[in-house]
């Protein structure tokens, strides 16, 4: 948590009701998702980069929250437009 580039992983349960992971990684510029252990694919596109991932949790005496920090770079036509993204997550039980 906190580094670059960041990974979060959700304990959850998947459509039986198993227990299972979720996972959000950078790899190679490209965030990917993986399930159960298994490699789903990439999120994004060959023509974005992810130049930076960060992941933070967030907590106080009453909720929990995963915060994360996304800059992507695209590149279309020999032309780069960047952005960041935030988004922030209450955990389940965390309320």
């Amino acid at each position: 948590l906190g580094v670059n580039p960041g990974r979060l992983t959700l304990l959850t349960k998947d459509l039986s009701g198993a227990d299972t992971t979720v996972e959000f990684y950078v790899e190679n510029g490209t965030l990917k998702i993986k399930e159960g252990g298994a490699t789903m694919g990439a999120l994004t596109s060959s023509s974005t980069a992810v130049t930076n991932f960060i992941v933070r949790s967030l907590s106080n005496p009453k909720s929990s929250a995963v915060k994360a920090e996304l800059r992507l770079t695209a590149t279309r036509g020999g032309i780069s437009k960047s952005g960041n993204f935030y988004t922030t997550i209450v955990l389940r039980g965390g309320y």
